[in-house]
């Protein structure tokens, strides 16, 4: 009877959008019994606040709407075109497709939706999509066949249900805002409204000194051990653990600090990974005793607070989004998320064996546990917790601690929120906007940055995350952009057009199956020599940046390409920031553009 019952709700919606004047949508329902319908859907206007009278529309499926369904796909009538049609689709990962001839059938699908939004613009044409509820479920999936694109939003919901109402608001946009700045612009304004978004970097950072600091100091992350990666044993004991590689005990770590403070860097805030027991990811979640191989608790304490006299922020790294089976919470795999069959949820193997989700329930627990503990220790600044902020929340089966997404991300912006009280501030792994209220650093800010190299349709990544986000939440942007001035000069320009906080990491490389995601070029302390120049990297980038650290308290409001290969980026101060990633030299508003270089025009100043 619900089959029907949704197929008649369909089928009088799809009646009405005949003479509707509004946008329609292909509503593709996939039911549990494998058969499958499409019906064109008409979306409901609606007008609220500031957008009175403007083109605003919604499709929404609430509780009991959609039983028996398993997955749904929704593809607005401006989510088809055609190959040599002027536009894009832009999706929540900042990824674009351009309408242009492929040879061959492609698409791809989103595995996490950095931002809730998906984008339209077919020549003045332009629609965002912001998912407003059960938007933790969607994939945003993209395709091209037979010389046509369809941009389609995804919702496999056959185990997990309607546990709150599928909403999907659809606005036009006009004029300036007709382009993927204005559908940043616009999910920044949903964000604010919604009460999603952390107040102001200005604001927060005029009560908070950790924050404040941060602003002005680069983010030094320090690996100091390490088993191998991916573990070569799935399944680890105290018994057949593999030995851990020790890169830097504390002692040293002491050393790059006093080779800051002779180099002149006089602002930095370090983070130790690796630090606590079997180093980075070793028995994830445990985090105590301190590794004595790295010389122990006492030695630790002793470097936080010669970092801190030196007048340095410190923080440590853990993870409480993983489980190994050689940790002392394991218990059988208790704390595991479980799938709908119980099964247990694996992901891949590191360096603590084959990783497992830990359901942030328990994990909760773990964490209201632990962290107080790691603080007493004297960390001080923006503590790091791994993944949290990176991947969307996993779900729960497990009767013992059941959690849909949206209860897991509750927990997840409770535990980056309560390292504020605790150290002054949190930073995480990437940031996806469900814990943008929580986050003051994101780690890198986007995995995606060089995907249009590994992707045939996909075609550039453009900083709509950094439209969104930027004033509100710190952030280097990239995985390419950690030590980004030992890099190719693209992605110093990357760097620098979305408004970056600098990164730099000693020994980001270690993976032993040679899968570095943050780049082969890194920063070591092998000798002192080494350790010199690794420091003299850093306060190039150091000195480079403390010009620039200004705008960290401005948006970004709009980055566009005003001519081939040249890029501007318009801060809401006026600041521009021009891009050359071309190798001839260019000319903007009477100024050179060096060739892979930039230029800065400050209205203030110029």
């Amino acid at each position: 009877m619900k089959t029907f019952t949704i197929l008649s709700v369909l089928i009088v919606a799809s009646a009405a959008a005949s003479c509707s004047r509004g946008p329609v949508a292909d509503v593709m329902l996939t039911f549990k019994d494998g058969s499958d319908t499409t019906l064109t859907v008409g979306m409901k206007h609606f007008a609220s606040g500031v957008d009175k009278g403007r083109d605003c529309y919604r499709l929404q499926f609430e509780d009991g709407d959609l039983d028996n369904v398993a997955k749904i796909e929704i593809i607005p009538s401006f989510g088809k075109a055609e190959e040599g049609d002027e536009g894009y689709f832009l999706n929540g990962e900042g990824l674009l497709t351009k309408f242009l001839h492929r040879e061959e059938k492609c698409s791809y699908r989103t595995e996490y939706n950095d931002l809730g939004l998906a984008g339209y613009k077919h020549a003045q044409d332009c629609w965002v999509a912001i998912l407003k509820s059960l938007d933790l479920e969607c994939r945003e999936v993209v395709s091209f066949e037979d010389g046509k694109y369809t941009f389609a939003l995804q919702y496999n919901i056959g185990d997990c249900g309607l546990y709150e109402p599928l909403t999907v608001d659809f606005y036009r946009l006009e004029g300036e805002d007709a382009n993927y700045s204005g559908m940043a612009r616009k999910f920044r304004k949903y964000l604010i409204s919604a009460g999603l978004m952390p107040a102001p970097l200005k604001e927060r950072a005029s009560v908070n000194e950790a924050i404040a600091y941060a602003v002005e100091a680069p983010e030094i992350r320090v690996r100091q051990a390490w088993k191998p990666a991916p573990s070569p044993i799935p399944h680890q004991t105290l018994e057949t653990e593999p030995p851990m590689h020790t890169a830097l005990t504390f002692e040293q770590v002491g050393d790059i600090v006093d080779e800051f403070q002779r180099q002149g860097i006089d602002k930095a805030e370090f983070c130790l990974v690796g630090w606590k027991l079997r180093g980075h990811d070793g028995r994830d979640p445990d985090i105590f005793p301190v590794e004595e191989a790295l010389g122990g608790e006492t030695a630790l304490r002793s470097l936080i607070s010669k970092s801190q006299a030196k007048g340095y922020q410190i923080v440590g790294h853990t993870n409480h989004t993983d489980i190994y089976s050689i940790s002392k919470e394991w218990n059988d795999g208790a704390p595991v998320c479980k799938n709908p069959d119980g099964s247990l949820q694996k992901k891949w193997r590191f360096s603590g064996g084959l990783m497992y989700n830990l359901c942030y329930a328990p994990s909760y627990e773990f964490y209201l546990r632990d962290e107080p503990k790691v603080a007493d220790l004297g960390f001080r600044g923006l503590e790091f917790v791994d993944v949290m902020a990176l991947v969307t929340p996993h779900e729960c089966y497990d009767p013992s601690h059941p959690l849909n997404r949206r209860q897991a991300a509750e927990y997840a912006n409770k535990m980056l929120s309560g390292l504020r009280d605790m150290f002054g501030g949190s930073q995480s792994e990437g940031c996806h906007y469900f814990a943008a209220k929580s986050v003051d650093f994101a780690m890198y800010s986007s995995m995606k940055m060089a995907f249009p190299d590994k992707k045939e349709i996909i075609d550039s990544h453009v900083p709509v995350w950094h439209i969104v986000f930027h004033g509100y939440i710190l952030s280097n942007p990239a995985a390419e952009t950690v030590n980004y001035n030992i890099k190719s000069p693209k992605y110093k320009l990357k760097f620098i057009e979305a408004g970056g906080r600098p990164l730099y990491y000693f020994y980001s490389k270690f993976m032993n199956n040679g899968n570095n995601w943050m780049g082969e070029e890194d920063l070591s302390y092998k000798d002192r020599e080494d350790l010199e120049h690794s420091v003299r990297v850093i306060k190039e980038g150091y000195d480079e940046y403390r010009p620039l650290a200004y705008l960290q308290y401005e948006t970004l409001d709009c980055h566009e390409e005003v001519s081939e290969n040249v890029c501007r980026s318009i801060f809401s101060d006026g600041t521009q920031i021009v891009c050359n990633y071309s190798d001839e030299p260019a000319l903007y508003e009477g100024k050179i553009v060096n060739a892979n270089d930039y230029l800065v025009i400050n209205p203030k100043k110029n």
